[in-house]
Formats: C-alpha cells, sequence, structure tokens
C-alpha cells in the first residue's frame, strides 16, 4: 500500500486532503443522523448527498476510493463509527433490527460467531447428559 504522500492521483485531484479529515466529515454527518433521529442511514450514497450539502460535492466513488486507495488506513475507523450509529439507530428502536445485522455484516464486516471444535464438544457433551436424564437421544 502507498502512505498518503506517495499517492498519486493521476491527475484527479483529491477531495479530501488526509483521512482524518475524511473521519472528522463522516463523524459529523453521523452526529446529523443521530440528532435528526435517524431518519438517514449512514451510507456512503446520503454521506456524498449530505458533503454536496456542504459545498464539498463528491460521489460514491470518490469516498469508495479515499477509503480504499487514499487513505486506506481510516476504513476500520470509518466502519465502526457506521457500526455505532446503526446500532444505536436499532437499539433505539428506529431502525429495523433484522436490517441493522445484515448491514452490518455487509457493510462493517461483522460475522456470526463460528463455532469452535470446543464449542461443539461441549454441546455433544450437554446432548449425552440431556440424553441420560431424559432417555431420549436429541435429534
Amino acid at each position: 500500500m502507498f502512505t498518503e504522500s506517495e499517492v498519486v492521483t493521476t491527475g484527479k485531484t483529491k477531495k479530501f486532503e488526509n483521512g482524518e479529515q475524511l473521519l472528522e466529515l463522516w463523524f459529523g454527518f453521523c452526529d446529523e443522523i443521530e440528532k435528526s433521529g435517524y431518519k438517514v442511514i449512514p451510507s456512503k450514497t446520503a454521506f456524498s448527498k449530505w458533503l454536496c450539502g456542504k459545498g464539498k460535492g463528491c460521489d460514491r466513488r470518490t469516498i469508495y476510493n479515499a477509503l480504499n486507495i487514499y487513505f486506506p488506513n481510516i476504513k476500520e475507523d470509518f466502519n465502526n463509527i457506521r457500526a455505532d450509529i446503526m446500532l444505536q439507530g436499532a437499539m433505539t428502536g428506529k431502525y429495523q433490527s433484522a436490517t441493522t445485522i445484515f448491514g452490518l455484516k455487509n457493510f462493517c464486516g461483522w460475522q456470526d460467531k463460528p463455532l469452535t471444535d470446543e464449542d461443539i464438544s461441549a454441546i455433544e457433551k450437554l446432548d449425552k447428559l440431556v440424553e441420560g436424564i431424559t432417555g431420549e437421544a436429541k435429534q
């Protein structure tokens, strides 16, 4: 990966001076989502529209390039802030929980915890214990 000072823009100017500037703007956008009662979701499209309203016009591709090419070191922080807003919206009943879970998995990289071998072994032991108590094999 390139450092911020090594990035060549091939004739295109960067919309953000550095990753910190992008994060500050993203945080401001997410703060407005919270203040508005979660009427908007924290998407890149909504963020780019918000930036246009602030006189810093850009599109989704610009946001994507900033996060994946110019400043990949902030992508985790960007997604953590998004996850916080999504969770707050769901926990306050403003966003649907199932849709929020879908969004967290697809946009923020969340995943269900896979069962480990220890988990499976413990479940098998519990099944045998239950079988011994009830006399029925668990199906």
